[in-house]
């Protein structure tokens, strides 16, 4: 496992990135940097010196099921917000708009919260989820994963999690809830600011 441990600015105006991994310690160099790490958003931010956002962490529980259906994502947006996505042979997850999120923090200092015991809401998300997905009366092998969200401290809207690009100047920026439908989007808007420097 390889990890990155720090990070500075070289007087050149390289970003230099401190790794850590099986190997031991080294220092790696880029001409520019787009922090995409969403719960560490403000750490790396710590560590060049830019501006830390006010951030909400979410501790959101995911149910890894078994069903007897062919792989399929389905996403109810109309009412309160359920979504069950395959992910390979009869495995699916799911999640729940309400009922995913077990607890929320807005840490004075910017960071991740340590979360401590994970208490499930499996049984809640099962029953509400299955009044869209009748199927889920078949799961089996009900598991929970765990993950921090990481949004905007105070959206009006508490599921509300646009894509915002910070721009840090010196070659570097900030990606806050980037999405798989819009990652082209965003890397191109990166990409434009790079070539209009030259």
């Amino acid at each position: 496992k390889t990890n990155v441990v720090s990070g500075f600015i070289t007087s050149s105006g390289l970003k230099r990135l401190i790794v850590s991994g099986p190997d031991g310690t080294r220092e790696e160099t880029f001409d520019y940097l787009v922090n995409a790490t969403y719960a560490n958003r403000n750490l790396v931010a710590q560590w060049f010196g830019f501006p830390q956002e006010r951030l909400r962490f979410d501790l959101y529980e995911l149910l890894r099921v078994r069903l007897p259906i062919p792989q399929l994502c389905v996403t109810v947006l109309d009412g309160p917000f359920s979504s069950l996505v395959g992910i390979g042979d009869d495995e699916f997850l799911l999640s729940h708009i309400h009922d995913s999120v077990s607890r929320s923090l807005i840490p004075e200092d910017g960071m991740p919260p340590q979360w401590g015991e994970l208490p499930t809401n499996r049984a809640n998300m099962l029953r509400h989820s299955s009044k869209y997905f009748p199927i889920l009366s078949q799961a089996r092998d009900v598991e929970s994963r765990w993950a921090t969200r990481t949004v905007n401290a105070f959206a009006r809207d508490f599921d509300a999690r646009p894509t915002v690009i910070s721009d840090h100047g010196f070659g570097c920026w900030s990606l806050l809830g980037g999405k798989i439908i819009t990652c082209v989007t965003n890397a191109r808007e990166i990409v434009g600011e790079i070539q209009a420097e030259f």
